[in-house]
């Protein structure tokens, strides 16, 4: 029949499977198949022509101008992720999602999962920095979904959702069917030139139980936030320095006068205490007498002694 082409033309099947979703909260696989007499493309352009004028389909919508309350955003335009455009309102914080529902929420992608062969389920993990969760879409074998798989972390989206408990995750998950990505204006310093603070106490990756940050990206990160200097100060090791240096190398081609301070948070040992006390002046093949002791504890006042052992050494043997 010559009207599937059409229909499959304008993605009948995805739009009336989010639809359903919308309705429902679940989304279903929906399939074309040619039913009844068919007819040659000739006499349906011919028939059509006669009831109804030509049509014409957007393959995607624009995005309108908006502005959202506490999240600034830069000036380049949103794109349609997923679904389609809308007009981001009444957006809630993903640590307060009420019991269920529809809402719209934003969040910044930190990780990404693929699940499933044959229909894939593609996980997107998002944050607002009050809350965290999990979008959850479906993926259809037969439509192309490799745009889940390639966001980025750091990729803002606004998403217009149904919030509900998943059964198969035993959570709570959003089920989303239209997603605009947006680009949130980076982080600034907002201290006047001159006034910017240098940090000289950073811990890196390298400093264990006390850092996380790549030392490249947050050398990088204070240059652009007006920074003149800024130090690494990891706990008795020095790794850190290769990336912090060819981070600092890169900010050089454009502005020489950055500085990075190479430090270390280091400790020192007092090598001025004896640590050999009641020493003799005899040849190492004199005679003397090697003992151990085994104690309770190292604590003299409540600890006891509970064993003792020595041997006689003469001439290097005991």
């Amino acid at each position: 029949n010559a009207g599937l082409p059409i229909l499959e033309s304008v993605e009948l099947p995805r739009h009336l499977a989010e639809l359903i979703q919308e309705r429902t909260g679940a989304l279903p696989i929906v399939r074309m198949e040619l039913v009844g007499k068919q007819m040659d493309a000739d006499e349906l352009d011919r028939r059509v022509a006669e009831k109804v004028p030509a049509v014409q389909f957007k393959a995607k919508e624009e995005v309108a101008p908006f502005t959202i309350e506490g999240l600034e955003l830069t000036s380049k335009p949103a794109k349609v992720f997923y679904g389609k455009s809308f007009k981001p309102a009444d957006l809630r914080p993903l640590n307060d999602l009420g019991d269920g529902g529809k809402v719209t929420v934003w969040g910044d992608v930190f990780f990404t999962e693929v699940k499933g062969n044959r229909r894939k389920i593609y996980f997107t993990s998002i944050t607002d920095y009050n809350g965290s969760i999990n979008l959850k879409v479906l993926g259809d074998e037969n439509e192309d979904m490799s745009k889940w798989e390639g966001l980025k972390s750091g990729t803002t989206l606004i998403v217009r959702c149904n919030y509900t408990y998943d059964k198969y995750e035993h959570d709570y998950v959003l089920l989303p069917y239209d997603v605009l990505q947006v680009e949130r204006m980076p982080r600034h310093d907002d201290a006047p030139e001159g006034q910017k603070r240098v940090e000289l106490h950073l811990h890196t990756k390298s400093s264990s139980m006390d850092g996380f940050c790549d030392s490249g990206k947050i050398v990088r990160l204070a240059h652009r936030m007006g920074h003149r200097a800024i130090a690494i100060t990891d706990h008795g090791v020095c790794q850190g320095y290769p990336e912090a240096m060819l981070a600092t190398d890169e900010i050089h081609q454009d502005d020489p006068n950055f500085k990075l301070i190479y430090g270390c948070e280091a400790y020192f040992v007092d090598d001025m205490i004896p640590a050999v006390y009641g020493t003799k002046t005899m040849p190492i093949t004199g005679s003397f007498v090697v003992f151990d002791t085994e104690t309770t504890g190292l604590d003299s006042n409540v600890e006891a002694l509970t064993e003792i052992g020595a041997v006689y050494v003469e001439n290097g043997k005991i």
